[in-house]
């Protein structure tokens, strides 16, 4: 397995606190809603499952930048996102577009032979 792939389902695995004793790569891919044997598929062939990956960090709240870069944000940047602009009439409405953008990424990605 390539070294980002393999490094992503590592970093997947702490994040999700499985530790890396006998059984973790079971319920890894039982926490990706995948087969066993489907993960090896994945490691044998280099591949990751991202609309997977996507899914499960949205479900887990998951620091993307942590899981496929090995980056993480700090805390603080959220602080400061929401009070960047106060001329923003609906943070709300804001955020709802962002998450929209999401989900148009995630099928975009589901399209995609993965």
């Amino acid at each position: 397995m390539g070294v980002y792939g393999k490094a992503v389902l590592i970093r997947l695995r702490d994040a999700l606190k499985i530790s890396d004793a006998r059984g973790a790569h079971t319920k890894l891919a039982d926490r990706l809603g995948i087969s066993r044997s489907h993960l090896h598929e994945w490691q044998k062939n280099d591949q990751v499952g991202f609309v997977r990956v996507l899914d499960l960090c949205a479900e887990e709240d998951l620091d993307l930048n942590h899981i496929f870069f090995g980056r993480s944000q700090p805390e603080t940047v959220e602080i400061e996102i929401l009070d960047i602009d106060p001329t923003i009439d609906d943070p709300l409405q804001t955020l709802e577009d962002i998450n929209l953008a999401v989900e148009s990424l995630r099928k975009s990605l589901a399209t995609r032979k993965v």
